[in-house]
């Protein structure tokens, strides 16, 4: 049963031929490996790269949401409170002139994209 394995291995401890080709080959898989966990951790570093930028990008949209709504909030609470006070105008030079703070939040220009969202 362990005639054939006895053989072989008699014969590849005694062929110098047999061990190089061996060598090679063990260092061929042996750099193969190497290569391969590298490019393993590129790429997880890569994955990694990409969590901090979304997570970054969704902190932005939150934080701009959040300002935006505040910004409208106040707006209303101003006009609701001030309703008697606030005369008509009738061009947007007049209400940066007469109300700057309101005129800020009405006439500020729309996101890219006509504030659909991302896609």
């Amino acid at each position: 049963m362990f005639a054939p394995i006895v053989t072989a291995w008699t014969w590849f401890t005694q062929n110098k031929w047999a061990q190089y080709l061996a060598l090679v080959i063990a260092m061929f898989l042996g750099i193969k490996a190497w290569q391969a966990s590298i490019e393993k951790g590129v790429r997880r570093q890569e994955r990694d790269a990409e969590k901090l930028r979304e997570q970054e990008e969704r902190a932005r949209i939150v934080e701009t949401v959040t300002q935006v709504g505040q910004e409208t909030q106040d707006a209303k609470d101003r006009a609701i409170a001030a309703a008697d006070a606030v005369t008509d105008v009738h061009s947007a030079d007049e209400l940066r002139e007469r109300y700057p703070e309101n005129a800020a939040i009405i006439l500020r220009s729309s996101p890219a994209g006509g504030g659909k969202g991302p896609r």
